[in-house]
């Protein structure tokens, strides 16, 4: 940059032109400044005519932006310049006019020369830190990778696996190894390898208290040893270099990672230290990972074959009613087939919609509902609540006691019926002894108790065959039954009975209750039972709760009392025939016929019944029955 037109004309013309250069000319400072924030010029042409600026103050200024750029000094003819400026400077050349081509090209390709070694040199250095920082970057990707392989894995021999091959790869070793401790050994096995034996790895056992290892496991910090001597390692091979880092959770080693130099003379760094490290730390986790589905699914296996041989039919699913477990007993019950139905909705499996709705609204059982499988067994069934998981429902298959049953029910139906005859005729004898003849006092007491056994014995013969007759079945044509006022009936039956033992009795009715299709006689029957039991097992001046609601197309009919309740594990038996709760045996009358008569009659109308009773609490007998569907009855 030069003030002279003509010597900068005769320059440009003469001299940069045909050494092939661009030139751009400047006549004072503020062109200079523009062309160099504009361009990056390989060399500048300072002349002592700039105007309004002192020319060595302005290449002090673009050597502060540009410390590499040669300059090459161009003054008139005696011009003074101080010595130390234009050391200080680093000047290419200083040249006075006027011009001499020579001086001029040298110093131009001077110029020229050192621009294009300072390139060179600021490429070389950038290269290296570059490389440096590349080498850095590819590693913290390669790592990214690794973790996000190894900790995505759930079989534990492959997460070991491919841990030893990165940890290998990162480093550059010649071999790898990692190895876990048995903790009630005291033993670490060799549990994946890279460029070892098979046979070597399957075999390799050593104890902790390996000088190296042990040192590792104790402290929790890596090692590094590099030596020109080689340096015999756990494996009892010779190596040149190796590295052991501590696999760790929660602060406690498990194992050790280890790659090492057997053949290569190349030692291991602190960085190699570092990057095995935060491998060890991915591998840990990812170790954790696979160990705990690793016994997820053990445990599950083990359950799964449990539930598989176990008799019971057992259903698991979640409070959504989505299947979360079922066995072959419970497919076979509910006919489900061989498909996998893990996360399918019951909705979807189940068409019988009274079982999917006794499954999902089972808030109404409380004890084993007797069903009918569609496997043509029967089941008792009952549906609880796990808090935390969902529902589990259990399957018992009783169809053998039902056959055996129904043979005892035949039997005693046959037997029964035959009974009646002679019980008739001892009935008619009695009635004749007093008039053919005078009897004295104890003999009339005799004829009484005779009688009261004989009518007795006549009231559990006609019971055992109503309950025959109801397990059988055939009870002529069914018909739509006021639940409403059949209730009520059965209620105003007992109010003599209630009013001796000054008893209160709350009815809780709807007053537009829906019909039932069923038999009037046995309903009125079941009703009437109940109440009775709850009139009998209830102190005097106590209570009954008669209750009966409309819900969800089912009829709820409640009876309850405040007498001395039944323990839990007789919920069941209390249904069997003859059978009678402790502490009731020569208390309370009774044959123990009217809870087997009453569930005949529920299970006839395809209804369940169950007792809601803890000790000293009372009892609650719950029956549901299907109302009657929209024009059922002609």
């Amino acid at each position: 940059m030069m003030a002279d037109e003509v010597t900068a004309k005769m320059i440009e013309k003469n001299i940069l032109i045909p050494e092939g250069l661009l030139v751009f000319p400047a006549r004072d400072a503020k062109q200079a400044e523009d062309a160099l924030n504009k361009f990056s010029p390989d060399l500048m042409i300072l002349a002592d005519d700039i105007r309004g600026v002192d020319h060595i103050e302005f290449a002090k200024k673009v050597l502060e932006n540009e410390p590499t750029l040669p300059i090459i000094l161009f003054t008139k003819k005696n011009s003074v310049i101080d010595t130390k400026d234009a050391i200080q400077l680093g000047l290419v050349d200083w040249l006075e006019a006027p011009v001499n081509i020579a001086d001029m090209r040298r110093a131009l390709r001077v110029g020229l020369a050192r621009a294009q070694n300072w390139r060179s040199w600021l490429k070389r250095e950038a290269s290296r830190y570059t490389d440096s920082l590349r080498r850095q970057v590819d590693e913290l990707e390669h790592l990214a990778e690794v973790g996000q392989v190894v900790t995505g894995l759930l079989d534990l021999d492959v997460v070991l696996t491919k841990v030893v091959e990165a940890a290998v790869d990162v480093t550059g070793a010649d071999e790898g190894s990692l190895l876990l401790l048995e903790e009630d050994t005291g033993t670490l096995v060799m549990r994946a390898a890279k460029n070892f034996n098979d046979d070597f790895v399957r075999t390799f056992r050593v104890t902790a208290s390996d000088s190296l290892i042990n040192q590792v496991i104790e402290t929790g910090e890596p090692i590094l040893i590099d030596s020109d001597a080689p340096h015999k390692i756990t494996t009892g091979l010779l190596v040149k270099s190796m590295i052991y880092v501590p696999l760790k959770i929660s602060g406690k080693v498990f194992g050790v990672l280890g790659v090492d130099n057997r053949m290569t003379s190349s030692n291991f760094t602190e960085r190699h230290v570092t990057l095995l490290s935060m491998m060890a730390d991915y591998a840990s986790v990812a170790i954790e990972n696979a160990k705990l589905y690793t016994f997820t699914m053990h445990e599950r296996y083990k359950l799964e074959r449990i539930l598989t041989q176990i008799k019971d039919g057992v259903l698991v699913y979640s409070p959504e009613n989505r299947i979360m477990l079922v066995n072959n007993v419970a497919r076979k019950a509910l006919g489900l087939g061989d498909d996998d139905l893990t996360g399918m909705h019951l909705d979807d499996l189940i068409s019988d919609l009274e079982m999917a709705s006794m499954l999902m609204g089972h808030d109404l059982l409380q004890e084993f509902i007797e069903i009918d499988g569609e496997d043509k067994r029967i089941y008792h069934m009952r549906v609880l609540e796990i808090e935390g998981v969902g529902s589990v429902a259990t399957f018992h298959d009783i169809s053998y006691f039902k056959e055996l049953d129904k043979m005892k029910t035949e039997f005693v139906s046959t037997v029964s019926h035959d009974l009646r005859s002679p019980l008739t005729a001892i009935m008619g004898y009695i009635s004749l002894i007093k008039r053919v003849g005078d009897v004295n006092v104890k003999q009339d007491e005799f004829i009484d108790k005779v009688e009261d056994s004989v009518r007795s014995i006549t009231s559990l013969i006609d019971n055992l065959l109503n309950l025959g007759r109801l397990e059988i079945g055939g009870f002529g044509e069914a018909e739509l039954v006021d639940m409403n006022r059949l209730i009520r009936v059965s209620v105003d039956q007992f109010e003599e009975q209630i009013a001796e033992r000054e008893q209160q009795v709350i009815e809780k009715i709807e007053p537009w209750l829906p019909s039932v299709v069923g038999y009037p006689i046995q309903l009125r029957q079941m009703v009437d039972n109940l109440i009775g039991n709850a009139i009998k097992f209830t102190q005097e001046e106590g209570c009954i709760t008669v209750e009966a609601k409309h819900e969800k197309e089912q009829l709820i009919i409640r009876i309850s009392d405040d007498g001395p309740g039944i323990p839990w594990e007789e919920h069941t038996k209390i249904f069997d025939k003859f059978y009678r709760a402790k502490g009731t045996v020569g208390i309370v009358d009774g044959t123990g016929l009217g809870l087997a008569i009453t569930k005949s009659v529920v299970t006839n109308h395809r209804g369940r019944i169950w007792v809601d009773s803890e000790p000293g609490k009372g009892a609650t007998f719950i029956i549901v029955l299907p109302v009657a569907p929209e024009n059922s009855i002609e």
